[in-house]
């Protein structure tokens, strides 16, 4: 390590610090040891008949069957709409709801076609 001298400035003590730092040998870090990696695929780890259990289940939004539209419809026929599925508790919400509706809407016209 340097020692400042009355003749150095205390900038060329500090500099000289840092060279020596630097200068001297860091040892090498040992490698980490590699994680073991599970090299079964996902299918074979999980028993038969178990499907995917953790997390939430896959929605409408994730499901390619599904797009989202966007409709324009009075705001007091959707509040009423969502409060009657909410009261009648039977697990379907407003987009269940449309989807049967023109479900049927499609069934009744194709029955008009033939």
């Amino acid at each position: 390590m340097h020692k400042a001298s009355k003749s150095t400035s205390k900038y060329a003590e500090i500099l000289g610090q840092i060279e020596d730092v630097h200068s001297s040998p860091e040892p090498e870090p040992e490698p980490e040891p590699e994680p073991e990696v599970n090299q079964t695929p996902a299918a074979e780890r999980s028993g038969p008949g178990q499907g995917r259990s953790v997390g939430r289940p896959k929605g409408k939004r994730s499901d390619p069957n599904y797009k989202q539209f966007s409709v324009l419809l009075r705001k007091q026929a959707v509040r009423e709409a969502t409060h009657l599925l909410d009261y009648q508790d039977r697990g379907q919400d407003f987009s269940g709801l449309l989807q049967k509706l023109l479900d049927q809407w499609l069934k009744a016209q194709q029955k008009k076609a033939h």
